[in-house]
């Protein structure tokens, strides 16, 4: 376990994100200078990431780090631009608009939503969401 921040011993932790950060791409495009500032990048990465667990830290052409790992946090505090997991949301398909819930945030960029009547999963951009407070949007 790694961790740049102060741990609450009572705090009921969960896994948030297995292996973030772990493609290649991503490890070898950190800039990270520092053994620090390299978890902070896979922390911040996740929503609601507080630590890491099960890490593995890369030294990048001499002198860059690079940290991938389990990100462990609160699910409460887990949120993307407003999005949070339970959140009712809608988007825009080739077919018309369909509604969902959040069951997951994957990463910064995108969360897992179950589609409203099924069972279908799908993974979705936040940039491509909206709240599903009202009546559908007109094309």
């Amino acid at each position: 376990m790694i961790s740049s921040k102060n741990i609450n011993n009572l705090a009921d932790y969960e896994l948030i994100a297995a292996y973030a950060r772990g493609n290649q791409k991503k490890i070898t495009k950190s800039k990270a200078e520092t053994i620090d500032a390299a978890l902070e990048q896979t922390v911040r990465e996740i929503p609601g990431g507080v630590f890491v667990m099960n890490a593995k830290i890369y030294l990048i052409k001499g002198k860059y780090f690079a940290v991938e790992g389990d990100v462990w946090g609160l699910k409460q505090n887990a949120n993307y631009k407003g999005f949070s997991v339970g959140d009712q949301v809608m988007w825009k398909t080739v077919a018309g608009y369909k509604k969902g819930t959040i069951e997951a945030i994957k990463d910064s960029e995108n969360c897992v939503v179950i589609e409203d009547g099924t069972m279908n999963r799908t993974t979705i951009k936040f940039v491509k969401l909206m709240r599903a407070d009202g009546p559908m949007p007109e094309d």
